[in-house]
């Protein structure tokens, strides 16, 4: 992201989607963004970057994957530092709703892939044991109908 492979003033639009976790250097990146958008374009920023405890859902049952994601994870007052070091403006931020999961079942079934960073970064058994509340929350009716989880939205140009 630091070195991107397009030319000057090639894309109007741009969407940061649960990725700038994974940036090494965020202002790098920004300035490399800068150049490669054309002067009125904007970039979409989402992801979950506050109040882990309660924006985000698998908090209650990974809460050692809370410490990983605070370590890993920019602060939105980053995130604006690294973005406005390259000339951009924050034209908003809100907090936005997404359906994660239609169901409990589907949300355990792609929690159990251990796709998401944090997760992955769990020890075995600590991944297991919260794989197991999960479960045992779904059994018990403790988790319904479709699963939501909220996340900030920032739009820069």
């Amino acid at each position: 992201a630091e070195a991107l492979p397009f030319g000057d003033k090639t894309f109007r639009g741009i969407w940061a989607s649960q990725v700038i976790h994974h940036l090494v250097d965020l202002e790098a990146c920004a300035r490399e963004l800068r150049r490669i958008l054309v002067d009125d374009g904007r970039i979409l920023i989402r992801g979950l970057y506050e109040d882990l405890h309660t924006q985000w859902l698998l908090a209650q049952y990974f809460p050692d994957a809370i410490a990983i994601c605070q370590e890993r994870f920019p602060s939105l007052v980053e995130i604006r530092q690294g973005l406005t070091s390259a000339g951009f403006h924050e034209l908003a931020h809100e907090q936005i709703e997404q359906v994660v999961a239609e169901t409990p079942e589907a949300f355990y079934g792609r929690t159990a892939q251990r796709a998401d960073s944090a997760l992955a970064l769990l020890p075995d058994p600590t991944f297991q044991a919260g794989l197991s509340r999960l479960r045992s929350d779904i059994e018990d009716g403790a988790l319904t109908g479709s699963v939501t989880e909220t996340l900030d939205l920032l739009v820069f140009q």
